[in-house]
C-alpha cells in the first residue's frame, strides 16, 4: 500500500475509529505478505524453474545419445546378420 495515511484519512472520514484503521491495516499487511508474490520471489522461481529446466534438457540430451548409440549398434548388427545370411544363401544357390 503505497498511501496509507490517506487510506486511515479517508476510512476516519467515513466512520471508522482510530483502533479500527489499525486493525484494518494490520489485516491487510498480514494478508499481503502472506498471499502475494513480490518481485523477488517471482525471480527466485525463475531461476529456479531455468535451473530445472537446463538439468532436464542435459537429461534428454543424455538420455537421446544414448538412444542413438543403441540403435546404430542395432543397425550394424542387423546389417551384419543380413550380409551373412546372404553369404550363407549364396553358398546354396
Amino acid at each position: 500500500m503505497k498511501d496509507t495515511l490517506g487510506y486511515a484519512k479517508k476510512l476516519v472520514s467515513a466512520g471508522f475509529t482510530e483502533y479500527q484503521v489499525e486493525a484494518s491495516f494490520e489485516v491487510i499487511d498480514d494478508a499481503l505478505k502472506n498471499k502475494i508474490a513480490t518481485k523477488d520471489d517471482l525471480s527466485q522461481l525463475e531461476f529456479c524453474l531455468r535451473q530445472d529446466m537446463e538439468n532436464m534438457e542435459l537429461r534428454l540430451n543424455h538420455k537421446f545419445e544414448l538412444l542413438e548409440s543403441r540403435l546404430t549398434i542395432r543397425m550394424g548388427l542387423m546389417m551384419f546378420t543380413m550380409l551373412s545370411t546372404m553369404k550363407v544363401l549364396e553358398k546354396f544357390i
